[in-house]
């Protein structure tokens, strides 16, 4: 049995990727703590389930038309571009409606959040247009690049002990806001 060189390669990104978002995972547990891993745990859940919503079915449908046509990329990475920043204004412009089923604590993410979830639809597009076009270094290095930002940035905050204490001073310290002492523990 022969292994080809798109299977190595396919297979060694994916140790890397799980190296980095294990790494990213404890980075995550350690600055956070119990309070802010659920926060996160429930931002990265409505970021996952954002993409597959957002997309609308094009991740496939880039696949299945890159394969299908040899000058495709070029259009559907300027579809991508433009489902991105719709993306990006449907979310800003909803903000008042969805917010509101957001608890309090999480409200100040919502930048942040629609940040990040246009900028993961515009990332899954092209992860498919690559796919289509059998770039399976691209689609890898793609992949692992997006794994090794996120493993960076949460290391970045982590390390300044920023990121543990923005989630706890947005969201713990605004819950505890006006219980008897007339200023929220924010400014404390």
């Amino acid at each position: 049995m022969r292994v080809g060189w798109a299977f190595l390669q396919t297979f060694t990104t994916q140790v890397f990727q799980s190296v980095a978002s294990i790494l990213t995972g404890v980075l995550i547990a350690r600055a956070l703590g119990p309070t802010g891993q659920g926060f996160y745990a429930v931002f990265a859940a409505a970021i996952g389930l954002g993409v597959v919503a957002a997309s609308v079915g094009q991740f496939e449908g880039n696949v299945l038309t890159s394969a299908s046509r040899e000058g495709a990329g070029r259009i559907l990475l300027v579809r991508s571009i433009i489902l991105c920043i719709l993306t990006g204004l449907m979310l800003v412009g909803t903000i008042p409606v969805w917010t509101r089923a957001v608890p309090g604590v999480m409200r100040w993410m919502a930048p942040f959040f629609i940040c990040v979830l246009a900028l993961e639809v515009f990332a899954s597009l092209i992860r498919g247009i690559n796919l289509g076009q059998h770039h399976i270094v691209a689609y890898n290095l793609t992949m692992l690049l997006q794994r090794f930002c996120y493993l960076i940035a949460v290391g970045g905050l982590g390390r300044r002990r920023s990121l543990g204490a923005v989630w706890l001073r947005a969201g713990v310290g605004h819950s505890r806001a006006g219980c008897g002492r007339g200023q929220p523990s924010f400014f404390r």
